[in-house]
């Protein structure tokens, strides 16, 4: 089941890459699929067609693309653990895809370039299936499991044809994520690049394109600082795209419909008992670890990788459960052992508490404050 997924995956990237290159092809060069080539061709349009150059959409479509900009970067680290370690990846993706469409501004404008990659990575970061999410794991692990240091807890191992396959499977994965973040900044940059090239005063048209990133910078900022999950970034990132393509109601309708996926699948439960935290910085997963439908412990994970266990070492658990800690006499576990060197002290210092397990243990041993 393992090798469907990665194959699936490998797949999907691949086709998603190929209708990029297709969607900006050579001008006049004739189509392999007429009937898709009509049916794409309802999404195409020019700045022109949208109202015309004015400030206010500069402005508008500038704050839009910083802000996806942000919301890609700590969304895509969040969900495919690579990204999390390298974040500068998506970066270059987003400035690649800027750029390029500020290359092509004189041409046509194909909204599928920005809906296509969207549906795409929504589906990958956040479809409920455990072997998906299992699959993108693994596809990250086998990157580190062909170098001679443990990258993300996966071991060194020989360099047969296997685990060759594997690294280039997850290295080609790589590509096709960053190809498709690539795609969804074209669309972007051709808006901007055409804005900027139709203002009658040029610098104050780049002062009005900063002063708008700048207040995307400060608006997504402001929603980490509130905790706000991926679900509001995308409703406040479509409300922007529907008034952009408010005078076009196909694009405008599309829009609304890529958008509300986006943050239908962002929206969904994490699992039974599992609560999912949007940080400033991180995204926190607490999931229980049951043993017969009792809790034994709590799993903490940080984007999507491993991280702590709150533990529950009180002498009544330890009493009821003696399974729980039988490969480990508890007197000596990293918890309690500096108080066997120094038992009942009158105060105690945690140098970061982190989920309380070292707290727990000093009142336990006598710690007073």
């Amino acid at each position: 089941m393992e090798r469907v997924w990665v194959g699936l995956v490998l797949i999907a990237g691949i086709y998603v890459n190929l209708f990029g290159l297709w969607l900006y092809r050579t001008p006049g060069e004739a189509s392999r699929w007429p009937s898709l080539q009509r049916w794409v061709a309802q999404f195409e349009f020019s700045p022109e067609t949208l109202g015309g150059f004015s400030y206010a959409r500069l402005a508008l479509i500038s704050l839009l693309g910083l802000f996806l900009e942000l919301l890609m970067i700590r969304w895509i680290s969040s969900e495919i653990t690579i990204f999390a370690y390298f974040k500068n990846f998506v970066l270059i993706a987003c400035y690649l895809g800027f750029g390029l469409g500020c290359y092509l501004s004189r041409r046509l404008i194909n909204l599928m370039a920005l809906c296509v990659p969207l549906i795409a990575l929504s589906l990958l970061c956040e479809f409920p299936s455990d072997g998906l999410r299992d699959t993108i794991r693994q596809l990250t692990g086998s990157i580190g499991a062909v170098s001679q240091v443990d990258y993300w807890g996966v071991p060194s191992l020989p360099l047969n044809i296997h685990n060759v396959a594997g690294a280039f499977s997850g290295s080609f994965f790589v590509v096709c994520v960053f190809g498709v973040i690539a795609l969804l900044f074209i669309p972007v940059g051709q808006l901007v690049g055409w804005f900027l090239e139709h203002a009658s005063d040029g610098i104050f048209g780049y002062t009005v394109n900063i002063l708008a990133s700048l207040a995307g910078i400060v608006l997504f900022t402001l929603l980490c600082f509130e905790f706000q999950p991926p679900s509001v970034w995308f409703v406040v990132a479509g409300a922007a795209a529907v008034c952009l393509f408010w005078k076009l109601p196909k694009l405008r309708w599309t829009a609304v419909a890529t958008f509300l996926f986006c943050v239908v699948l962002t929206s969904l439960p994490a699992g039974n008992d599992t609560k999912v935290y949007w940080s400033p910085y991180q995204k926190l997963t607490l999931q229980p670890e049951r043993d017969a439908g009792e809790i034994l412990s709590w799993k903490i994970s940080t984007n999507s990788t491993f991280y702590q266990q709150i533990l529950n070492l009180s002498d009544r658990f330890v009493a009821a459960h003696p399974d729980y800690s039988r490969n480990e006499a508890l007197k000596w576990s990293r918890y309690n052992l500096p108080y066997r060197f120094f038992p009942h002290p009158a105060s105690v210092l945690l140098l970061g508490a982190g989920t309380g397990n070292d707290a727990a243990a000093a009142l336990r041993n006598g710690g007073a404050t």
